[in-house]
């Protein structure tokens, strides 16, 4: 018992996250000067010296405040300053409360919060989950200009006095929470009883109009830019940002509402839109399977338009449209086989997976999984799973696609990898082209059984993909075990062959294991997990994952080790010692040699 004391001290909204990112912290005021000698070169030569003279008498400053003792001679008191390896950075979390946080991913500590006033989440009536969109526009790498994000979210409320119609008659306990109105959501301004809720005439509800709203920030500090909040006054169809930034390192975001008009957040990114709208295109995905792809436009006015340019009928619900990580950098194109040929990649950019659900009088359910190219509108592969049925967990990345299912005839969960491959030739060395000469891939796939529920999955990503990838599954009991792509490899065979044995593949074998060594999470039992969110460092060798939920848990993993670090126990005595003497030896050595030629030149 703490009397009088405040032991702990839990914010609500963050068990109800619905967009999250980390971005890199920006640098000292040390490293910021060295970067502005760089921008005085109008000043002429003696103007850069004297910048360069201040700037080193800067960091002298602050190497004598650092041996001193005083770490805070960054000039940044709070100590948001980029480490060395890239591990410090700032989670930006949206809440379905309609609240922002920013949190320091190190201490945990939430650095500041935000609360916007009539935000609310999307909804997929298909799955009923709650999602906003939360775009990095521009990041710290830009010095002077401050990083920026932009959070799309619905606006809430719509204040309608009069008399409430009922689709159906309801119970009073079902009314205070249901969604079965004619306009929407539905909240109560004050108790009124059930009778009164019946003939009232005066009752003033709140609505969801549904129309999108737009929240750009500072994402460091959780102040609103000039722009801040927007309201659009239209429904938000699709949103996309764009490849490109403007002159000021700013990348926009573009918005296509219900009336297929395109619009661009913020104005000063109009002109960059214009440029490449020739290469730019959108594609939406509607609950009853239908997908129609659209291509960017001038029209003679100079205005942005968007052309239907094909529409794909899959006829099924759809229950999950999921694309790659625009951050994901593919190293290798292709896998080196046994006989020594190389299998090259599917590398589509463009590739989407499309999850359908659909019951059948025959299988019960039917589960189909299609990969879509969304510029050609193609369907690049598919396939049914009979008697399955969600919750449907997709990771895509690279050229392979894993996901979880139920199995409805033997009441298990299984996983399921695609690994897409061009052949032992490769179509173009330089870009994918998804018009020009499209090529049917080569499948591998194959099914495991894993003797646990997924809550969620997510890959680890590196920031030059050169590292291994792993897959993060959080289970149902409360653990994030990490699995080995090596476990999930379609091409593990029944026989090993030596070809096999020397590429590093082993025996296929029904059941994934889950070694207690591979949970992440260790003896912390994390409840009721939504979502894993990983991103690089500055570490090639280390991802950092983020797993949200009712807790929170920040962790960070080496799927192929740590190669670019030293060790802990490095015993940098003994090196020193060895270095040492080598340099003396070969000093040693030099005058010895020197001696000896110098004899036999007398000789």
């Amino acid at each position: 018992m703490f009397v009088g004391k405040l032991v702990w001290v839990r914010e609500e909204a963050l068990s109800s996250i619905v967009a999250v990112e980390m971005l890199e912290l920006p640098v000292s005021d040390t490293d910021a000067a060295i970067e502005q000698e760089f921008d005085h070169k109008e000043t002429g030569i003696l103007g850069m010296f004297v910048h360069r003279i201040s700037s080193q008498i800067i960091q002298l400053r602050s190497s004598l405040m650092t041996l001193l003792g005083d770490r805070m001679s960054e000039g940044q008191s709070s100590g948001l300053v980029r480490d060395e390896f890239g591990l410090h950075k700032i989670i930006v979390a949206a809440t379905a409360s309609g609240k922002l946080f920013g949190i320091d991913n190190l201490s945990g500590e939430i650095l500041w919060q935000r609360r916007l006033e009539d935000a609310t989440p999307f909804l997929d009536q298909t799955t009923d989950r709650k999602h906003m969109v939360l775009y990095v526009q521009r990041t710290t790498r830009h010095f002077p200009h401050p990083a920026q994000c932009l959070l799309l979210f619905q606006d809430k409320v719509d204040l309608v006095a009069g008399f409430v119609s009922l689709v159906r008659p309801l119970s009073y306990e079902t009314l205070q929470y249901t969604r079965d109105l004619v306009a929407g959501f539905v909240l109560l301004v004050r108790p009124l009883s059930y009778e009164t809720l019946q003939y009232t005439r005066d009752l003033v509800v709140v609505f969801n109009t549904g129309k999108g709203s737009l929240f750009i920030f500072n994402p460091f500090t959780g102040q609103p830019t000039s722009e801040g909040l927007v309201k659009l006054g239209f429904r938000i169809k699709q949103s996309s940002l764009l490849h490109q930034p403007n002159k000021e390192f700013l990348r926009g975001v573009l918005l296509l509402d219900d009336s297929n008009n395109i619009h661009v957040f913020p104005e000063s990114t109009r002109e960059v839109a214009h440029n490449i709208a020739a290469s730019t295109f959108l594609f939406t995905g509607e609950t009853n399977g239908t997908l129609t792809g659209y291509a960017l436009t001038l029209s003679p006015s100079e205005h942005l338009l968007v052309t239907e340019v094909w529409k794909l009928h899959i006829d099924q619900p759809t229950i999950e449209v999921v694309g790659k990580n625009p951050m994901e950098r593919v190293h290798s194109q292709g896998r080196v086989l046994g006989d020594r040929s190389v299998l090259y990649k599917y590398v589509n950019p463009n590739l989407v997976a499309v999850v359908t659900q659909a019951p059948d009088p025959v299988h019960k359910y039917l589960l189909s999984i299609f990969l879509v190219d969304v510029v050609s509108g193609a369907v690049v592969f598919s396939v049914v799973h009979k008697r399955a049925k969600g919750p449907v967990h997709l990771v895509h990345s690279e050229n392979w696609l894993v996901y979880s299912l139920f199995n409805d005839k033997f009441r298990r969960t299984e996983v399921v990898a695609l690994e897409l491959y061009e052949g032992k030739t490769q179509s173009n060395t330089t870009a994918f082209s998804s018009v020009l000469s499209p090529i049917q891939p080569i499948v591998d796939r194959q099914a495991f059984i894993l003797p646990a529920t997924v809550e969620a999955m997510k890959e680890t990503i590196t920031e030059k993909g050169i590292t291994s990838k792993h897959i993060l599954v959080a289970l149902s009991t409360g653990g994030v075990v990490e699995l080995p792509w090596v476990f999930l490899d379609p091409r593990r065979p029944f026989t090993l062959t030596p070809e096999m044995r020397e590429e590093g593949v082993i025996p296929y074998m029904p059941e994934l294991p889950i070694p207690s060594e591979s949970i992440i999470n260790y003896n912390q039992t994390l409840m009721r997990i939504q979502g894993i969110h990983t991103s690089p460092s500055g570490l090639e060798s280390t991802s950092l994952v983020l797993v949200y939920g009712l807790d929170l848990f920040y962790t960070r993993v080496a799927p192929s080790k740590t190669f670019d670090v030293l060790k802990e126990d490095f015993d940098y005595f003994l090196i020193t010692v060895v270095l040492t003497a080598l340099l003396l030896a070969s000093y040693v050595t030099k005058k010895l040699s020197s001696k000896k030629a110098l004899k036999q030149a007398w000789k």
